[in-house]
């Protein structure tokens, strides 16, 4: 399999996740981007609330790890999205292979408020070369959004395996 066709597989994948999770939890996808380098995946209303989501497939259980890391990069592009459109929230989406979802509310995040720290991390899930990028540990306890945090009835384990010219949101 080649790193695009690897790319893919995995968005369709972290994509499909979410559709079967957001039907259970009345959750309305407007639209997943189209353009593999967005800054968003899923543009999205919950109670009435439009949101850009950037969603991630982690290869691990939700309590192996006590924080989850967040690229600054990421964190950036969508607060700059949400800082032009004060109707719009960002969400950082997680899947666990132990079926549980956490989504945390990331628009309001202030970078002054975590440590950044410097990790050599693979320049993405499909090219191994390590690049240097900056990340910051968001905690589980306390920043996670309690709506997403029931089990969500086994989804992970039923699927198969930034600038002015951004695509614009469905909404």
């Amino acid at each position: 399999m080649t790193k695009e066709e690897s790319f893919e597989a995995k968005e369709q994948k972290g994509r499909g996740i979410f559709a079967a999770f957001a039907a259970q939890q009345n959750i309305r996808i407007q639209a997943f981007s189209e353009d593999k380098y967005a800054k968003w995946d899923v543009a999205y209303k919950y109670k009435g609330i439009k949101i850009a989501g950037e969603i991630k497939v982690r290869n691990n259980a939700s309590d192996e790890y006590p924080t989850y890391m967040l690229q600054v990069d990421k964190l950036q592009a969508l607060q700059a999205m949400t800082s032009k459109r004060t109707d719009l929230r960002c969400h950082y989406i997680n899947h666990f292979t132990d079926n549980l979802t956490y989504i945390w509310d990331i628009t309001d995040l202030n970078l002054e408020d975590f440590k950044i720290e410097k990790k050599w991390l693979p320049k993405n899930d499909y090219d191994n070369t390590l690049v240097e990028k900056e990340v910051i540990y968001l905690c589980k306890t306390t920043t996670i959004i309690s709506d997403f945090t029931d089990q969500a009835k086994s989804i992970f384990n039923e699927m198969k395996d930034s600038d002015d010219n951004e695509i614009p949101l469905p909404f």
